[in-house]
């Protein structure tokens, strides 16, 4: 294994005008001038952005030493509010060595837990490729055939490269020749405990330079199991995969078929961030019965939980209820809020706002028709419940 002083022996210190390209692209990230686009033909259906740094000619041995969450800080509020320092016990780095890509480098640069929440920010080099791919009759006969008009199941994560190969296919079926290539990228495929309990991954945000090094950001899928919850450190590892897409036109007709391939993982210890997570709770009233409200609430996630003796929460028929919740003082709704409503219980999770509050305002609202709306319909209303920090 390849370990942090052996880049530094093998290509030096960086540059000026490597610490001006990446300041520059920062700068750029955190100003919002870079592409943001959907990831199509995500594994898990996240809601996953990337983008594109302009690093040309930047080696990722080197660009390594970027502190992820500080390149983050452009797309999510809350990792600009992250303490300095880093949670990881030490370095994680990997080698993946695949007959598609060669040898794929996975390394672990930015970790946060504080007994509630996982991040990671890792780098990927040389995890995607395209080559020529020509199925025998057998295969070509298992392949997905695609409607009209149907766009290509591509990563979008390989700056332009799959792209071309999506063009030159294109060519060929309007002219209803022969052609077909397989696209190959390396991803995380879900978190594993140490026990070996899989959790799975909540969201993600990844950041492309010009020569295809991927900067990723990725959270665990939360509620956390219970054993990883409220620990003084927590491992983990990054399970990776390959996925393989295979595209193909004969005399003007589109094949497509995707499989996947579990590779090796990488195992990573985190130390919890002390002092970024609080209780709250509060008594409210609602449909005429009475309610209790307990939230929890960390820099990153927050979540919550309500539940009525009576059937309060189906008061009012055919209407949606959402349930918002903002910091007490500033009015500051937490993001992303989902969650599920039964008869008698309401379970939420949300987006951090960056910081823990000392009470939280809590407003069902039955009278939008999503959750963006009814964050702006609390606006200088009064809170259904004031949940108070418990001590």
């Amino acid at each position: 294994m390849i370990r942090g002083e052996d880049f530094k022996a093998a290509l030096g210190a960086p540059d000026a005008d490597f610490n001006v390209a990446v300041d520059e692209a920062l700068r750029r990230v955190r100003a919002g001038e870079v592409r943001r686009a959907a990831r199509r033909g995500m594994r898990y259906g996240l809601a996953i952005a990337a983008a594109v740094l302009a690093l040309t000619g930047v080696a990722l041995a080197v660009a390594a030493r970027l502190e992820l969450f500080e390149a983050f800080r452009g797309f999510d509020r809350r990792f600009a509010r992250i303490p300095d320092g880093n949670g990881l016990a030490q370095e994680a780095l990997i080698c993946l060595r695949t007959p598609e890509l060669g040898n794929t480098w996975v390394r672990v640069g930015d970790a946060y837990y504080d007994g509630q929440s996982v991040m990671v920010g890792y780098t990927l080099e040389n995890n995607a490729g395209c080559a020529p791919f020509a199925p025998s009759d057998e295969e070509l006969a298992g392949m997905e055939r695609l409607e009209e008009g149907m766009p290509l199941n591509l990563q979008e994560m390989m700056t332009g490269e799959s792209q071309r190969w999506e063009e030159a296919l294109f060519v060929a079926k309007a002219r209803g020749e022969a052609f077909g290539f397989a696209e190959h990228v390396v991803l995380l495929s879900h978190f594993e405990l140490e026990d070996g309990t899989a959790v799975m991954q909540g969201r993600g945000e990844g950041l492309v330079n010009s020569r295809g090094e991927v900067y990723w950001l990725d959270e665990m899928m939360e509620p956390l199991p219970e054993q990883a919850q409220d620990q003084d450190e927590i491992v983990f590892r990054l399970c990776m995969q390959l996925q393989t897409s295979h595209f193909y036109t004969e005399n003007g007709i589109v094949y497509q078929d995707n499989e996947a391939r579990e590779l090796d993982g990488l195992a990573v210890k985190v130390l919890r961030t002390a002092g970024t997570t609080a209780r709250y709770a509060g008594t409210g009233e609602f449909g005429g019965a009475t309610f209790e409200a307990e939230a929890r609430v960390s820099l990153v996630t927050a979540s919550l939980e309500i539940t009525a003796v009576e059937d309060a929460f189906a008061a009012d028929k055919g209407k949606r209820l959402f349930a918002v919740l903002a910091d007490g003082e500033t009015g500051e709704c937490f993001s992303s809020g989902s969650g599920i409503v039964w008869d008698n219980t309401i379970s939420y999770d949300y987006s951090g706002i960056g910081h823990v509050p000392e009470r939280l305002a809590l407003y069902l609202v039955t009278d939008a028709g999503d959750m963006w709306e009814a964050e702006r319909r609390v606006k200088g209303m009064e809170p259904t419940v004031t949940l108070r920090k418990e001590e």
